[in-house]
C-alpha cells in the first residue's frame, strides 16, 4: 500500500515475468493471496486494457491496484471496497480521475465480475454487492461535492448540519436526471487547479498531470 498522502506507483515492467517465475517455482495451479494484485493486472493488460486509450488504460490499472487490496480486506465486497477506495484517494487525484472511472465503468465492471470469480485461489472468490453505473456515480458525485464544499469553506467554521446541507445542494447542482454533469464539475473545480506532489515518482506525476489536463 502507498504511504499516506501518496498514490500508488504504477506496476509496469516485470509483473508478467515475475508472475510466471512464481508459477514455475511453485509448480501448482493455484496462487496465494499475495499474488492476486499482480495476477489481475496481467489479466487487465491482456484483456480489457487493450480496448482503452492509453490514458484511460493507465487510470483503470491504477484504480484496480488500489481496489484489489481493499477487496481482499472486505472479503470481496465490491460495494464496500469501491467506496473505501474512492474515499481514500479522493484528495490525491484530480476530478478528471472520476470522470474517466465513470466513463469506463462498464468495461471495468465487466472485468471485475469476470476475473475475480475466476481467480485461481485455493478458495474460490464469491464477489458480493456488485456496483451499478448509477451507484458508482452517486458515490462519485457525493465525494466531489464534499471536496468542493471543503475547498470553498477552507478554515471557516460551520456546523455539521450546515456543511451537510451545502454538500447536498452541491451534489444536486452537479447532477441532472441522475446523470453527472461533467461540465458543471469542471466549472466548480476551475478555481482550484490540482496541485502536483513533487514527492511522487515521475511516472505518477506524469499521469496525474496528464489527466488533470483533460477538458470536457
Amino acid at each position: 500500500m502507498p504511504k499516506q498522502g501518496q498514490f500508488a506507483r504504477s506496476q509496469r515492467h516485470g509483473i508478467s515475468k515475475s508472475f510466471h517465475q512464481h508459477h514455475q517455482r511453485q509448480r501448482q495451479r493455484t496462487i496465494d493471496q499475495t499474488m492476486v494484485n499482480d495476477f489481475l493486472i496481467v489479466r487487465y493488460r491482456l484483456t480489457t486494457g487493450k480496448h482503452l486509450e492509453s490514458l484511460d488504460r493507465e487510470t483503470g490499472q491504477r484504480f484496480l491496484q488500489e481496489l484489489t487490496p481493499r477487496l481482499q480486506e472486505t472479503s470481496f465486497d465490491l460495494s464496500a471496497a469501491v467506496h473505501q477506495t474512492l474515499v481514500e484517494i479522493n484528495a490525491k487525484v484530480p476530478w478528471q480521475f472520476f470522470y474517466q472511472l465513470s466513463r469506463n465503468w462498464s468495461l471495468l465492471n465487466q472485468f471485475i465480475q469476470r476475473e475475480l470469480p475466476a481467480l485461481p485461489l485455493a478458495k474460490p472468490v464469491l464477489l458480493k454487492n456488485l456496483v451499478t453505473q448509477g451507484e458508482l456515480d452517486q458515490v462519485i458525485v457525493q465525494l466531489l461535492a464534499q471536496r468542493i464544499i471543503g475547498m470553498t469553506l477552507l478554515q471557516r467554521s460551520v456546523s455539521a448540519t450546515v456543511q451537510q446541507n451545502l454538500i447536498h445542494q452541491m451534489a444536486t447542482t452537479l447532477e441532472s436526471d441522475s446523470q453527472i454533469q461533467w461540465s458543471k464539475v469542471a466549472a466548480a473545480f476551475k478555481p482550484w487547479p490540482f496541485p502536483l506532489d513533487e514527492r511522487l515518482d515521475s511516472g505518477t506525476r506524469d499521469w496525474l498531470k496528464a489527466i488533470s489536463q483533460i477538458h470536457i
